[in-house]
């Protein structure tokens, strides 16, 4: 499998801006690791206090050329911005770092474990 590199650089998604250069070194380095199960959401979330399912949803888009291709960058600014506003981080569970952690899990599921190729219609 070929490494897929994501450029984070003057992208309108991006807010790596907002983080001092040694943290935007470390939220790299942890997204890098979204493939797998040993993700550590919590670190990420450590490093940037806020938007962690921000950060990794637009990882996973990016990595697949969603903004190149299928979704405006500036409309997914506007519709992740009304979601992360609207996650109460007061609530124990269901907050935003809970549906980053979902996430990234339904994104290992669905992409190691194949299932785009299965044919659940019998």
């Amino acid at each position: 499998m070929s490494e897929i590199i994501i450029n984070y650089e003057n992208t309108r998604t991006s807010l790596l801006s907002e983080l001092t250069e040694d943290i935007s070194s470390e939220v790299i380095k942890l997204l890098e690791k979204v493939d797998d199960f040993n993700f550590n959401v919590f670190s990420l979330d450590f490093l940037i206090q806020k938007r962690t399912l921000y950060y990794v949803l637009t990882h996973i888009l990016k990595k697949y050329n969603f903004f190149k291709n299928l979704l405006s960058e500036l409309n997914y600014i506007n519709f992740m911005n009304e979601i992360c506003n609207g996650y109460d981080r007061n609530v124990v569970f269901h907050n935003d770092l809970h549906g980053a952690d979902v996430l990234q899990t339904t994104y290992i599921l669905i992409s190691k474990g194949d299932l785009v190729n299965v044919n659940f219609c019998y």
